[in-house]
């Protein structure tokens, strides 16, 4: 079973390097993307591991949130709405409300 096959929550992180995308639609969950180049793509990410980025080259490509990452915008689109803090991770800092 390649890792393109595998169930999201059980799908094998693959580390690309040094490969160019072309008019590809990505899955980057999970995913290790060095000195990479994204030409006319789109990159989705569902809310699981963060991938890594390092050292890439994204021309004319976008982003598209999914499931659970789609639902965690909505929801901070509401605490803006409402003016509401967030507390920052790590540090317990408060952090105000954008204006």
């Amino acid at each position: 079973m390649s890792p393109a096959q595998f169930p999201r929550s059980k799908r094998m992180p693959t580390a690309h390097r040094n490969r160019t995308f072309s008019k590809e639609t990505i899955i980057a969950d999970g995913q290790i993307f060095e000195s990479c180049h994204f030409a006319k793509c789109v990159l989705v990410y569902r809310g699981g591991i963060p991938p890594l980025i390092s050292d890439c080259l994204f021309e004319d490509t976008d982003w598209k949130c999914e499931d659970a990452a789609l639902r965690t915008l909505a929801f901070f689109a509401i605490l803006h709405q409402i003016g509401a803090c967030f507390a920052s991770a790590g540090n317990g800092e408060s952090v105000p409300p954008l204006r």
